[in-house]
């Protein structure tokens, strides 16, 4: 077992509330991150496959830009265009 999930196993056993992570993907209330959930987009057009994802052609699309889960980077948003 991981020692982070060991301390949030004993935090709740403590009664102590469990705090996500900033880097979760999902927020408290179990809504994903729009990032996040741009990415499951894509990864679910792709088949599940990260590869397709990056070389990914459909450039007309909105959600490309998106496609890794992270703000674009300028270069990106030129190369959409």
């Amino acid at each position: 077992m991981l020692p982070a999930m060991r301390k949030s196993m004993n935090d709740e056993e403590n009664g102590a509330e469990a705090k996500p992570s900033v880097d979760d993907e999902v927020k408290v209330d179990g809504i994903p991150r729009p990032l996040k959930a741009l990415h499951h987009h894509c990864l679910d057009c792709c088949n599940g496959s990260t590869s397709e994802v990056r070389h990914c052609p459909a450039t007309s699309c909105p959600f490309w830009p998106y496609r890794f889960g992270h703000k674009p980077t300028a270069e990106m948003l030129a190369e959409q265009c």
